[in-house]
């Protein structure tokens, strides 16, 4: 027995992505108007992360049939990608699939709300990736190399260069994470440091105000520390002290104009 999405549940899929396929690779609309008739042609489908069924790509026995039936299980493709994720289940993992469907929505939603910075990112994205490609050119790097293999080298070297910067007199040896809070209006709720690392998805910029000695440089430590335990970005820490001496620019001219 299949535990297969309801209509509804698959509507509710395709809905939070706009109808395009969720491999960022490909991003294609699925769903139009047909020519010959008054009706729709759709090209997508709903997938499931862990499969309906043992045997299936990524079976997961833990979960509840309820939990297998969820939108949450589901990632909306195109139909190619939708057999392709099946087909090589061993590249297509889990975590893969689950991080498409994230940032699949909040594409959508970003594009619903600030449609004109939609062309202006994905130009962004353009020439920062020519950037990317000419720093490593630079480096004279080999044909192998690429931004994933570069980006495990500068997570090293940043979790190395913070770790120096810990041995320094005058670190804590137990440094407290320290309690956040944001306040709207009248309601203040608080979080803790991996949270607001991940509102740095959402946000260009976050300000740390707090009075002096009160911990917002061991706070951007800690954030570093946070962003490096994911394993895909390197925390630049830059003290201040250090970059008011400097001559040079802190980045090549084409990323600082993307930061």
């Amino acid at each position: 027995m299949r535990d297969e999405f309801t209509p509804t549940t698959k509507d509710h899929i395709a809905k939070r992505v706009g109808y395009l396929c969720s491999n960022p690779d490909c991003r294609c609309s699925t769903i139009a108007a047909a020519v010959a008739h008054d009706g729709i042609v759709n090209v997508g489908v709903a997938a499931h992360i862990t499969a309906a069924a043992p045997g299936g790509p990524r079976y997961d026995s833990t979960l509840s049939r309820e939990q297998r039936r969820h939108h949450t299980n589901g990632i909306w493709m195109c139909q190619t990608h939708g057999k392709l994720v099946d087909s090589d289940e061993e590249h297509f993992t889990v975590e893969t699939l689950r991080t498409w469907k994230r940032d699949a929505e909040r594409r959508a939603f970003r594009a619903l709300v600030a449609p004109a910075a939609k062309q202006e990112l994905q130009v962004g994205e353009e020439a920062l990736d020519d950037a990317v490609q000419r720093l490593i050119d630079r480096l004279g790097l080999g044909p192998e190399e690429n931004v994933d293999t570069v980006t495990a080298r500068l997570v090293q070297a940043a979790a190395s260069d913070l770790a120096a910067f810990k041995r320094v007199s005058g670190w804590p040896p137990r440094a407290v994470a320290l309690n956040l809070r944001m306040t709207d209006g009248g309601n203040e709720r608080a979080f803790s440091v991996s949270a607001l690392v991940g509102t740095l998805d959402a946000f260009n910029e976050i300000a740390v105000i707090a009075p002096p000695g009160t911990g917002k440089t061991t706070t951007l430590i800690q954030v570093s520390d946070a962003i490096l335990e994911q394993g895909h970005s390197a925390a630049l820490f830059v003290p201040l002290g250090e970059w008011a001496s400097q001559t040079d620019a802190l980045l090549p001219s084409v990323l600082h104009r993307q930061a």
